[in-house]
């Protein structure tokens, strides 16, 4: 179930009109979880209702690790890709070293890598516990 714990997203209202309306086939959105300052991406949103708006215009979520406040009006939006940490390359089966510059041939078997963008840990991004 835990796949299904995404946390609380962000989309555009005229993308949410346009798909309604058939002008675009999908929709972009952007995801808010424990990288962002949230305790828990589980929400709690198996009742009515499962966000909240406050009159100052923040947004409430409960979550399993007590509640989630978004105030929209200071979230700011990044389109910078963050960098990428390459943790690990493997060729042809065998871990490659990645502290220095890397060269090799074609793979004959493979070529797999484990990269993840870095990211700000918990406590630094918008969303207030």
């Amino acid at each position: 179930m835990d796949e299904l714990q995404q946390g609380v997203f962000r989309v555009s209202k005229k993308e949410l009109d346009d798909f309604a309306d058939g002008r675009i086939k999908s929709i972009t959105s952007v995801s808010y979880g424990t990288t962002d300052g949230m305790k828990s991406r589980e929400c709690n949103g198996g009742f009515q209702p499962a966000g909240w708006k406050s009159k100052d215009g923040r947004l409430w979520f409960p979550t399993v690790k007590g509640v989630a406040v978004v105030d929209p009006d200071r979230i700011r939006i990044n389109d910078r890709v963050p960098p990428v940490i390459i943790e690990k390359v493997i060729v042809d089966s065998t871990l490659v070293n990645t502290t220095e510059n890397i060269r090799f041939a074609p793979a004959k078997k493979g070529l797999s890598s484990l990269c993840r963008p870095q990211l700000c840990s918990a406590g630094e991004g918008p969303i207030q516990i």
